[in-house]
């Protein structure tokens, strides 16, 4: 077609249409099916208002030095369309449609795609590509990129209208620009290693659902990035890598981290979740709208400083790390059940309350103020760093030390759930009082006055302070140990000392309560066998230890009828008999064996179970010729 116009109703063609001049016309309704391909030669139009479709596999080869347009058309490309135009414009004027699923390439320097009267839009779900060392542009037409790629290649592809980008946006090669317009992004732009994401000049707004995957490769030049996604915000994807350094991000939508977030001398005008790795690296870095920790760590390097305002930085799960300062002008939260862990900075928290998950002290200094409280299912754990508590603490949950040194907490402590000494010295010396759970001493040790008024305390090692045991169990060891109270210790008519037997060497053997001070003794003296163990007769075992002793338990429950229990001046001393067997079994008479019983008796102490004599029946009284009583077992 050379000079002439040509009007088309719908038609499909079955070769190749070279047009060189002239015009092509596409009446209303009608559909114009190049199904042999088109070299486009001339600086002429194809003009609508009907649709012009190349199918895939085809090609539309627009070449000459000058420009040339659609008009009043829609242009399916589904096929490849190539531009070498010698810089000039390919315009979708008079509110022309491009729809490009196939391949756009560009293949001299300077073409570019524009509008020159009226509207016109360039729909990509396919590719649009630089081919070569060159530089093309998508002007001022409305731009959708709909999950399609952009191509630089070893050129560069700017983009200078107004855009709008879903789905899954592949960015491929290093010089994908958008460089001026606005840009509604709520899908994931894809940068791989050896190509990026550049903002030269536009207004990039990162919206609900929009999120990035970058291999450290946004190059962050001029114009404007922001967060105005508020529901689901904008990504950083796992596995990403954002750099932003003397940048800022503007708006007060929503952050979320799930890779690896770098950040230098910038402003995050929105709120910031953070799952993967966050880490200031240079001088102050700015979160005005509040940072969620939910896991991943957040790192702020020595001399850097991370200012968290608006709701400030609630502490969900995650590691926050360096020695750097965080300054939580919006104040800290502990919220969630996930873990969390102290790895450097200083905080100190005021009416701490562990609602769940964990906390766990490794370096820097943790200080709490005011009532602290941790939660049933919740875990505090000092495992290095520094761990002072000044107000009230009360644990429902578990509170563990595996760290060397001395843990002091000079509140009053109350327990209700679990207190691990694993290492060091935990060391209260504001009180401590149990009214549930347990303490047990698990290779460190404890330090200050502990009253049990219900719960266990066991395990072995030393107490350093005084021990109150009103309504409370004291079960020395590991099965067994030796538990030291290096101070007094006074169990009230509730208390118990639960003992365990299985050999003769105190700590190794069986179980000891070594006393420095005084023991004022009063309820019960628990005794008994660890597994199949029976001692033998004449093992004696010193269960208790003391300087000086104040009165005796109530009742003594000891593991067999053959063992008896002598409270001594500065031992509690259990014997293993075996006198009662034998006079018992060469006794002559009734009568003898009666009378060697009650002897043996009259040389025990109190003993368990409990001996009663009984009148004898008519008959032994008959067989005995006398009056006396038999003794029997009850």
């Amino acid at each position: 077609m050379v000079g002439a116009t040509a009007n088309f109703g719908t038609v499909t063609t079955t070769g190749l249409v070279n047009f060189s001049g002239g015009a092509i016309n596409v009446t209303t309704g009608d559909t114009l099916t190049l199904n042999g391909g088109m070299n486009w030669t001339g600086g002429v139009n194809i003009n609508g208002p009907g649709t012009i479709s190349l199918p895939s596999g085809q090609t539309l080869a627009m070449s000459g030095a000058a420009s040339r347009g659609f008009i009043n058309t829609t242009f399916n490309n589904a096929g490849t369309t190539t531009s070498n135009i010698g810089g000039s414009q390919l315009v979708l004027n008079n509110s022309a449609i491009f729809n490009n699923s196939g391949t756009f390439r560009f293949l001299n320097n300077g073409d570019n795609i524009s509008v020159s009267v009226g509207t016109g839009t360039f729909n990509n779900t396919g590719t649009l590509e630089v081919s070569g060392a060159i530089t093309n542009a998508v002007n001022n037409v409305a731009f959708t990129n709909t999950g399609g790629t952009l191509a630089s290649g070893t050129g560069t592809l700017n983009l200078n209208s107004d855009g709008s980008h879903s789905g899954a946006i592949s960015l491929t090669g290093t010089a994908v620009n958008f460089a001026a317009g606005t840009h509604n992004v709520t899908g994931t732009l894809t940068a791989a290693p050896g190509s990026a994401f550049n903002v030269t000049g536009a207004t990039v707004n990162l919206g609900d659902g929009s999120a990035l995957a970058l291999a450290d490769n946004l190059n962050f030049a001029s114009g404007a990035i922001n967060l105005t996604g508020f529901a689901a915000g904008t990504t950083i994807n796992a596995g990403s890598t954002l750099t932003l350094s003397g940048q800022n991000f503007g708006s007060t939508g929503k952050l979320t981290n799930q890779g690896t977030f770098n950040a230098a001398s910038t402003t995050l005008g929105g709120s910031l979740v953070n799952e993967g790795t966050f880490n200031v690296t240079t001088g102050n870095v700015t979160v005005s709208g509040g940072v969620s920790s939910l896991s991943g760590a957040i790192t702020v390097a020595p001399g850097r400083t991370l200012d968290v305002a608006g709701t400030g930085l609630d502490w969900q799960g995650g590691t926050l790390a360096g020695t750097g300062t965080y300054n939580l002008t919006g104040g800290l939260s502990i919220s969630g059940s996930g873990a969390r862990v102290l790895n450097g900075p200083t905080f100190t928290i005021n009416n701490l309350s562990l609602p769940g998950g964990s906390l766990d002290v490794q370096a820097g200094t943790l200080n709490l103020t005011g009532a602290a409280s941790t939660s049933a299912g919740s875990t505090l754990l000092v495992s290095g760093g520094s761990f002072t508590s000044t107000g009230t603490l009360a644990n429902a949950g578990t509170f563990s030390k595996s760290s060397a040194g001395t843990t002091t907490i000079a509140a009053a402590f109350s327990n209700a759930g679990t207190v691990n000494a694993n290492a060091g010295v935990l060391d209260f010396t504001g009180g401590y009082v149990q009214s549930a759970g347990q303490v047990m001493l698990g290779g460190g040790a404890l330090a200050g006055n502990l009253t049990l008024n219900g719960g266990t305390l066991g395990g072995a090692g030393t107490l350093t302070g005084n021990l109150v045991n009103t309504s409370g169990i004291v079960a020395p060891g590991n099965s067994p140990g030796l538990l030291t109270v290096a101070g007094d210790y006074t169990q009230g008519a509730g208390g118990q000392l639960n003992i365990e037997l299985g050999g003769t060497v105190a700590g190794t053997g069986y179980d000891r309560l070594a006393v420095t001070g005084t023991a004022t003794l009063d309820g019960a003296l628990n005794v008994s066998y660890i597994g199949p163990y029976v001692a033998s007769p004449g093992d004696i075992f010193d269960v208790a230890t003391y300087a000086t002793r104040i009165g005796d338990f109530a009742t003594r429950a000891l593991p067999d009828i053959a063992t008896t229990a002598d409270a001594g001046a500065t031992n509690y001393r259990l014997t293993r008999n075996a006198t009662l067997v034998a006079a018992i079994a060469t006794a002559a008479t009734p009568l003898a064996l009666k009378v060697a019983a009650v002897d043996m008796f009259d040389s025990l102490d109190k003993v368990s179970p409990t001996f009663t004599p009984e009148p004898a029946t008519a008959d032994e009284s008959d067989k005995e010729n006398d009056d006396g009583g038999i003794l029997v077992c009850r």
